[in-house]
């Protein structure tokens, strides 16, 4: 009995480490400092990273890998994520404010009330991303893939969506005041209840759009 019980300790030591690293996360990072200073040693891979309330503003990311990140109420005020892969992370309320997001790959986010006001997203790739309640506000969308995205009581103020692919988007209630959606793909994207007022946009667009205030289509 007493060679059974030696063996035991250590496994069952074994078995409470797998369990703490789990609820840590993977990789683990307990703050933003030092995954920055691994991305500068040249890592990239931080898919599944648990960062909420990280304070990452400035940060170069470019290329990063952050699948699956919990990010929310993160501070990623003009952090330079072009390319990078947050495909499946939550960005809820995360502050991204002149952010780069240029290519970056967001498919299945969650941007719901996140600060994205002056950031750039052209050519992002934003396809089932949940954006509701999200600002926009004078945000770079040109080229943007917004196939199937929750955009409903969105603010697009000012926006440049000039050939966004907005196919099946639902867009309703945001507004769209002053944006620029020249060349847009809207086809069967929801419009009801949207704020069109002085943005740019063609009438033959419109009307592939459902729900469309008859207003605009004027």
């Amino acid at each position: 009995m007493v060679a059974r019980n030696a063996f035991e300790k250590p496994l069952l030591s074994i078995g409470a480490f797998a369990i703490a690293v789990a609820l840590l996360g993977c990789p683990g990072y307990q703050d933003a400092s030092q995954l920055l200073e691994d991305y500068a040693d040249g890592e990239r891979d931080f898919a599944g990273v648990e960062l909420p309330d990280a304070d990452l503003q400035a940060a170069n990311l470019i290329e990063a890998d952050l699948q699956g990140a919990n990010l929310t109420d993160a501070n990623l005020r003009e952090a330079d994520l072009l390319d990078a892969d947050l495909q499946d992370a939550n960005l809820e309320d995360a502050w991204l404010w002149g952010a780069n997001l240029s290519g970056a790959y967001l498919m299945n986010a969650g941007l719901s009330a996140a600060y994205l006001g002056d950031a750039d997203l052209s050519g992002a790739y934003l396809m089932n991303a949940d954006l509701s309640a999200a600002y926009l506000g004078d945000a770079d969308l040109v080229g943007a893939y917004f196939q199937e995205a929750d955009l409903h009581g969105a603010n697009l103020v000012n926006a440049d969506l000039e050939g966004a692919h907005l196919r099946e988007a639902d867009l309703h209630g945001a507004n769209l005041v002053n944006a620029n959606l020249y060349e847009a793909d809207l086809q069967d994207a929801n419009l009801l209840d949207a704020n069109l007022r002085r943005a740019d946009v063609e009438v033959e667009n419109l009307e592939e759009a459902l729900n469309v205030p008859p207003e605009f289509l004027e």
